[in-house]
């Protein structure tokens, strides 16, 4: 990092991460700058020195993920780029197992900003956090108005929403972008895989792909987005086991079922620890539990019809994205 004499932005947090990075890597590429961004999830100790390895020394912008499932993982990365512009996405239960508690989630996260210039946090939980050179984003996301030829990217998925309000202050920190440009250069922004993307099948099906990774939050935040799909057929959701959360696995699955009772028409769930959310949703009118994808598959393939909206969500280990291509290869 000694030799690049450009701007460097870090973005870190719970979920959003990756979505944030390609928003803002997009932004400066569309208005002329050159910009080097990680890809994939190279977002480790390993993977974020490799990455900047590759990056041009005669860039303008560095935009670097970083990631943490362990104490210490963002303070170190933090201390090896110090990010003239820090980001935290949003701060929620995930990584457990390595963490142990959310307040070292919370210390771990915002670590980040002991090592950049300017920072920004869109707080949606109340923490003692005081440090005048980061903006904490309470704005209500209802003033943040979006143009209507925006819809199909932003309706119904308020998570995508809550990563534009936040990209948008940093950006507009960092090059002084106006709203309405803002949301110009965004217009052919396509969603990162696995991330909440919409497939329009036959007979007016929608599935949304949101199979990267789960936890509790953004669970609870993609079945509040398969509700939003008012007057249309069925809310089907595909749930996968959500990963590392330790001794409290059990509680959070639980709370899933409990969360998306009397919301849905049909749940079908793959995993063990799914098995727990089954349990809590006997408000459901058709639950299901699948020892094998293949069995999921062929059942949601014979159970689809007209205007059904079907989301999956699961972590990356369940590998959910594999029924989304079986679903796609059946409907061809």
């Amino acid at each position: 990092m000694d030799d690049f004499e450009g701007y460097t932005i870090g973005i870190t947090g719970t979920n959003g991460k990756t979505t944030s990075k390609d928003m803002i890597y997009h932004i400066l590429s569309k208005s002329g700058y050159r910009a080097c961004k990680t890809e994939g999830n190279f977002n480790t100790s390993i993977g974020v020195p490799l990455s900047i390895f590759s990056f041009s020394d005669s860039a303008d912008y560095y935009v670097l993920e970083l990631g943490a499932n362990q104490a210490g993982d963002i303070k170190h990365l933090s201390s090896m780029i110090k990010p003239n512009c820090a980001i935290v996405t949003n701060i929620s239960d995930a990584h457990l197992d390595g963490f142990g508690s959310f307040d070292n989630i919370i210390k771990e996260k915002t670590s980040i900003f002991d090592y950049s210039d300017i920072g920004f946090y869109r707080s949606q939980i109340n923490i003692d956090y005081s440090n005048p050179k980061v903006k904490l984003l309470s704005d209500s996301l209802e003033n943040f108005h979006y143009p209507e030829r925006l819809n199909s990217m932003f309706d119904k998925n308020r998570v995508l929403l809550a990563n534009a309000f936040t990209v948008y202050h940093a950006c507009n920190a960092i090059m002084d972008i106006s709203i309405h440009d803002f949301f110009t250069l965004i217009e052919d922004f396509s969603l990162p895989k696995g991330r909440g993307q919409v497939h329009l099948l036959n007979n007016n099906i929608k599935m949304i792909d949101d199979t990267y990774n789960a936890n509790p939050e953004s669970v609870k935040a993609a079945i509040d987005n398969l509700v939003k799909y008012d007057n249309e057929g069925r809310k089907i959701f595909v749930f996968g086991d959500m990963k590392e959360l330790g001794s409290d696995q059990i509680r959070f699955h639980k709370e899933i079922g409990d969360y998306c009772s009397e919301k849905i028409d049909i749940i079908m769930c793959y995993g063990d620890l799914a098995k727990n959310t089954i349990n809590r949703s006997n408000k459901i009118p058709i639950q299901l539990h699948f020892d094998t994808k293949k069995s999921l598959s062929e059942e949601l393939c014979n159970a689809m019809q007209a205007n059904d909206v079907i989301l999956l969500k699961g972590s990356r280990s369940m590998k959910l994205d594999l029924i989304i291509e079986d679903i796609i290869n059946y409907v061809k």
